[in-house]
């Protein structure tokens, strides 16, 4: 409670001088300790990135206002015209009514209700039938008339749901803030250890933006540019390695497209999806997923048996979290499952939480 100028120079200068000391004292007994445990990698990681996240948090993020502009009104011009098109389809039902979307999806259009792994139709938790995004997203089409509702739903979707979270905010950003944002960078808010943020004045985060976004950011010094590096299905690649399977090598070798491949057989499962939702499906499995509709369950079990060097080792993973508890990763980093365990029907309760389905991968 006592302000350092009312302290005698001599007194306070010893103070100083001690906590400096102590704090290189500590310093050297983590160094110790982090070489013990073989987290020096990591913490020589943390080194690099801190001052680069320490300066975009600083500076924020820079938006090009004439193509935020442009996005902008093009995304309400087009949501617009969707919006009456879908309208005449549903008869002008309430959207935001779940029984009465419910009833035009499997009364009016008759849409088979979707069913999980054990052939139950996913419903409500009350028992009643669902008109969730989770849901239609996983109806499956036989007439024009569907074809054109999935259509036109998906599109207003995804145009509400970027104008209201994101460029809304970009727009205010570039009319009040000269087009900067700024957020809060986050190292040790998540479970598995990636960086998180949360946004601050435009509540805008700096992670999970939208691809179609990136062109709306710009170097804000005339004469610099911001460039993008992309490596092609980098998540397989590092599995296989990881994994060391002989397969994955020589599809890699072969320049086989494993997103095509996961589309082509989810969709010949009776499941017509892009190659752009097929990324979803091809990543799954590398995190452990099982889960899904029975297309997808046909992939995933058709990825397990091709790629058996993948699947061995993630099994080797989950025996290794039940046993010691822990996975040291090829970084360093530990991971720890203190919950991960055998149920009495032989089931591992956890095995594919967000600890151990990170560590599938990483």
């Amino acid at each position: 409670g006592v302000c350092p100028s009312h302290i005698p120079f001599k007194w306070l200068r010893e103070y100083c001088e001690q906590d400096v000391r102590l704090t290189h004292e500590l310093f050297r007994q983590q160094l110790k300790e982090l070489e013990e445990r073989g987290l020096l990698p990591v913490f020589y990681t943390k080194c690099l990135q801190v001052p680069c996240l320490a300066d975009i948090e600083f500076n924020g993020m820079c938006l090009d206002p004439e193509r935020v502009e442009e996005k902008y009104r093009n995304a309400n011009l087009q949501l617009g015209k969707i919006t009456p098109q879908l309208a005449a389809i549903t008869g002008g039902i309430n959207p935001n009514s779940p029984q009465q979307v419910a009833s035009f999806l499997f009364d009016t259009l008759g849409f088979n209700e979707p069913e999980d792994a054990r052939g139950n139709p996913l419903r409500t938790a009350s028992g009643k039938r669902s008109a969730s995004k989770d849901v239609i997203a996983k109806l499956t089409p036989h007439t024009d008339t569907q074809r054109r509702f999935l259509e036109l739903e998906a599109k207003q979707s995804k145009l509400q749901s970027s104008i209201s979270k994101y460029l809304e905010k970009f727009y205010a950003a570039c009319k009040e803030a000269k087009g900067i944002i700024h957020a809060s960078i986050h190292q040790s808010v998540t479970r598995t250890g990636r960086y998180s943020s949360s946004g601050k004045r435009y509540k805008c985060q700096f992670q999970n933006f939208d691809r179609t976004f990136k062109p709306l950011f710009r170097a804000r010094t005339p004469g610099w540019y911001i460039g993008e590096a992309d490596e092609a299905q980098l998540e397989f690649r590092t599995a296989v390695f990881l994994g060391d399977d002989a397969q994955g090598r020589q599809d890699i070798s072969d320049r086989i497209d494993v997103h095509s491949v996961t589309r082509d057989i989810i969709t010949q499962a009776g499941q017509k999806i892009d190659r752009q939702v097929a990324k979803i499906h091809t990543f799954k499995p590398l995190y452990g997923g099982t889960s899904g509709t029975k297309a997808e369950q046909t992939y995933y079990k058709a990825f397990k048996e091709k790629y058996v060097g993948i699947s061995t080792w993630q099994e080797r993973l989950v025996t290794q979290a039940v046993v010691e508890h822990q996975i040291t990763l090829p970084t360093g980093m530990i991971m720890y499952f203190p919950d991960v365990k055998y149920s009495r029907n032989g089931y591992i309760e956890g095995n594919t939480n967000e600890f151990l389905s990170d560590a599938h991968l990483w």
